[in-house]
């Protein structure tokens, strides 16, 4: 396959995950808009959503494309040093309910 052939994957329930990311505090309102913006452009980025007043980033994502290690980096590149990756957890997904 040459270099700037991509490959299609298929994201499924069984390997989206989520991770809180702790960093130390954000000092202006764009620090949002920055960070969700370049950790959105990375593969398998299902959501992201930064909470301005705890320093907490949320990061929905398919663990077959990405690990959560490569999003803390991405944040840390950014100038906001991660203080905490909190545990990789799956998606939890609404089950239907069982008709009588």
């Amino acid at each position: 396959m040459g270099a700037n052939q991509l490959t299609a994957t298929t994201t499924t329930a069984d390997t989206l995950r989520t991770v809180k990311i702790s960093t130390e505090p954000f000092t202006c309102p764009s620090c949002i808009a920055k960070i969700e913006k370049a950790v959105g452009r990375l593969p398998g980025v299902q959501k992201v959503d930064v909470r301005f007043n705890s320093s907490k980033v949320d990061v929905t994502f398919d663990q077959a494309r990405l690990e959560a290690g490569e999003i803390a980096t991405v944040i840390s590149d950014l100038g906001y040093p991660v203080t905490r990756i909190g545990r990789v957890a799956p998606v939890r997904t609404p089950k239907a309910k069982a008709r009588s």
